[in-house]
């Protein structure tokens, strides 16, 4: 066996092998690394998804109750008094 100068007795294939064990965890710990980052970023984008689908969402309901009642006040104009219900009756129909 080859002893490498000055390494305290290691021999140089013993000292390829600490190296590659060495460069194999640093490398898992940086994909780690990375794969965490990755997983928190997802999760934000997530979360601001969810948000802005909650946003669009309300939105979407608030539109619906103005054009519902858009359309019950021209249909109210254009139906005789006689086939006209309450105004009271008007404002709780739901499509």
């Amino acid at each position: 066996q080859a002893e490498s100068g000055g390494s305290g007795g290691i021999s140089d294939t013993q000292y390829l092998l600490m190296f590659d064990m060495d460069f194999k965890l640093k490398g898992m710990k940086w994909v780690g690394n990375v794969c965490q980052k990755l997983e928190i970023m997802f999760e934000e984008v997530e979360e601001k998804l969810c948000q802005d689908a909650k946003f669009v969402e309300s939105q979407v309901e608030t539109v619906g109750v103005n054009v519902n009642k858009f359309f019950a006040g021209i249909v109210h104009d254009f139906l005789p008094p006689s086939c006209t219900p309450p105004a009271h009756e008007i404002d709780s129909v739901h499509l």
